[in-house]
């Protein structure tokens, strides 16, 4: 049964708290998705398991821009509002990003990293001093298309091209690398994450239909998870390639992922009818300090990888499932990530919502 629904704006701290909860499952998978991986080999568990949690785990930027797109009020973009939000928006996008791009590059030297001119350019202008950077440039870009998006809202036709012109995008980037080239802005300044902010912001400025029953979208998501490890499977043998085949920039991991962002809204309660248990209280905290574990995790994962490839002997890899060393660093990179920012948001308690988002 599909049911009709208004997404409204409500100040409720149980709204914000679910969506908080979900924001800190994002954050902790998007750590783990940067953690230990042994590589590649058909056959071993270690190589199908990985390639199996991946695939499970391919939704949490999807869901981030949806979350970014839901939080976007059609009133704050009017024409006496537009100004002041932009700047705002763009203000807390752009200053610890070029903050965070020159502390990664300053890591980088330290490591060893030989620095060029093309090197710093690429860093501070493409989002490559870190890996989680390309997504702050992506939703720059997309908040400077904002007002353009609200006038697309109400309208069928433009909200319709605007999910086209995305799939064009995604088409053209499948035919070009299936036939050699090679897309380094293939994550970067890629409109093909669009639909997913777009989609935020239409839950929560007008009316859309969404399942009521869980079991169809159980189901349907059990489907899109099984054509996304079919396409994987596809590509990596067709290409060779695990970075293109385990990529979120795919077909059917789009809509595992877009099914993950339904189960989300489909679950938002309104009331206190959820119970309040350690794990949610551990998330929502994580949710609210997820955008400086964002910025953050990096600087220690890269430590902790160099330690662990230094360290850890071969035969104690080999002698232990691999998967044990990933969750390992992941629970280590965001205790660690979490500390940082209690220490620097007692340093620097005028910039902690710059830094931190909080």
């Amino acid at each position: 049964m599909l049911v009709k629904t208004k997404c409204q704006v409500q100040s409720s701290k149980v709204r914000d708290s679910y969506f908080q909860m979900w924001r800190g499952i994002c954050i902790v998978i998007v750590v783990l998705m940067h953690c230990f991986y042994p590589p590649f080999q058909t056959g071993t568990f270690d190589g199908m398991f990985f390639f199996l949690e991946i695939n499970s785990i391919n939704f949490p930027v999807a869901v981030f821009f949806v979350l970014s797109g839901y939080f976007v009020k059609e009133s704050s973009f009017s024409s006496d509002r537009l100004k002041s939000t932009l700047i705002s928006r763009i203000k807390k996008l752009i200053v610890p990003y070029f903050i965070y791009t020159v502390l990664y590059m300053g890591f980088a030297f330290v490591l060893g990293r030989e620095f060029t001119i093309s090197y710093v350019l690429r860093s501070m202008f493409l989002g490559q001093a870190a890996t989680p950077l390309y997504y702050i440039l992506v939703l720059f870009f997309f908040t400077l298309l904002t007002p353009l998006l609200i006038k697309c809202i109400h309208r069928k036709v433009l909200s319709f091209m605007v999910f086209v012109l995305s799939f064009l995008v995604l088409a053209t980037f499948y035919v070009l690398k299936f036939s050699g080239y090679d897309l380094w802005f293939y994550s970067r300044y890629t409109i093909v994450w669009l639909p997913f902010y777009y989609f935020g912001i239409l839950m929560r400025n007008c009316e859309i239909h969404i399942p009521k029953q869980k079991g169809i979208l159980l189901a349907f998501t059990g489907f899109a998870l099984c054509l996304e490890i079919c396409e994987s499977i596809f590509i990596y043998y067709y290409t060779g390639s695990t970075a293109i085949a385990l990529s979120q920039i795919r077909f059917f991991a789009f809509i595992y992922a877009f099914s993950i962002a339904l189960i989300m809204f489909s679950n938002y309660k309104v009331n206190n009818e959820q119970s309040d248990n350690i794990a949610k209280r551990l998330f929502v905290y994580l949710g609210d300090n997820s955008y400086g574990i964002y910025f953050i995790h990096m600087f220690y994962i890269t430590i902790l990888s160099v330690l662990l490839e230094k360290f850890v002997i071969e035969q104690l890899v080999m002698a232990v499932p691999a998967f044990l060393f990933s969750f390992a660093e992941l629970f280590m990179a965001i205790t660690f990530s979490v500390l940082t920012i209690k220490v620097l948001r007692l340093v620097f308690k005028k910039t902690g919502s710059l830094l931190f988002g909080v």
